[in-house]
């Protein structure tokens, strides 16, 4: 997938390339050797992915993390996004040819309407989905010829454009089965791009339900019945706050005067509850609104004066 070689017999690759652009003002080696040390990067012959021998050369600190993220991220979501669509016309072509016969039946009924329909979108599919690899064979064959062209003098200049070239070529893959499918024709160009368009809407709306059904379910298990109905009625963030600072029940004073024979006598009640309560607590105030009464409630086993297990505070004495 690379057989274009830089001047050296090596292949070019995209990190090292983005961390020699993303460094260009951070390098501390020889300046007498920065060609060869970038040049070593780009190829490989220098792991860019270890801190240690990226430290010699260049301080971390220094570099342009917007460039390089950026550049990176891009990159990696188009890649990714072509990975994908990918399989997913392998999944449509098969679904397609499974499917084939019912259109193939309805040839006497409608003079083979439903069969061209089917035909060419079988077309857009397969075209389509080998658009994809012939866009990533080009885009690798490409870009090391552009790595040994020179823009700019500046080399940071130069790096950028470079950068550009490996965002640009990446979008490109992207879109290569939108173009090739509109080569079978306007109706199927159009559905590959309304199709793509809506699998990244329905991928967004996917996600963002099931990190507010994750938040919703995590929230109920620390905060309880508590925390739903304050976040139906406040919002995420005040219901949040609501289960660490409101009590999950009222805590009650003990007696002073009661005696031992009424506290202890009562004790394996306020035991033998003591399950419930906490279970109580759980549903309630969810595992904080628990863990605030537990104390509170162990105190009341060994000195209240109730019948049943209750949150209790300390006495107050003047």
């Amino acid at each position: 997938m690379n057989p274009y070689e830089l001047e050296s017999g090596q292949e070019a690759t995209i990190g090292g390339q983005i961390l020699v652009t993303s460094g260009y003002y951070a390098y501390i080696g020889n300046e007498d050797e920065r060609e060869e040390i970038e040049l070593k990067f780009v190829t490989g012959e220098l792991d860019y992915n270890d801190a240690s021998i990226v430290s010699q050369y260049y301080k971390i600190r220094s570099l342009d993390f917007f460039v390089g993220i950026l550049g990176g991220l891009v990159i990696l979501v188009m890649f990714v996004m072509s990975a994908i669509t990918f399989i997913q016309r392998i999944f449509d072509i098969v679904f397609l040819y499974i499917i084939s016969p019912i259109s193939i039946a309805t040839i006497p009924t409608d003079d083979g309407v439903r069969f061209k329909q089917w035909k060419e979108m079988m077309i857009g599919k397969v075209l389509g989905a080998y658009g994809i690899i012939l866009a990533m064979n080009l885009f690798f064959i490409i870009i090391p010829q552009v790595q040994q062209i020179t823009f700019f003098e500046n080399s940071f200049k130069n790096g950028i454009v470079q950068i550009l070239f490996l965002i640009g070529g990446a979008f490109a893959v992207t879109k290569a089965n939108i173009v090739v499918a509109n080569l079978t024709g306007s109706s199927a160009g159009s559905s590959e791009t309304r199709e793509l368009i809506a699998n990244m809407r329905t991928g967004k709306n996917i996600t963002r339900a099931v990190g507010a059904t994750a938040l919703g379910v995590g929230g109920a298990i620390l905060g309880g019945k508590n925390f739903v109905g304050t976040n139906k009625s406040s919002g995420f963030s005040k219901a949040v706050v609501s289960s660490f600072k409101s009590p999950t029940s009222k805590a009650i004073s003990g007696s002073e005067t009661t005696n031992k024979l009424t506290r202890y006598g009562k004790m394996p009640t306020r035991i033998a509850t003591l399950p419930i309560a906490v279970m109580k607590d759980v549903v309630n105030g969810g595992l904080v609104g628990a863990g605030k009464n537990i104390v509170p409630r162990l105190k009341n086993v060994v000195k209240g004066d109730t019948t049943f297990n209750h949150a209790q505070k300390d006495i107050k004495k003047d």
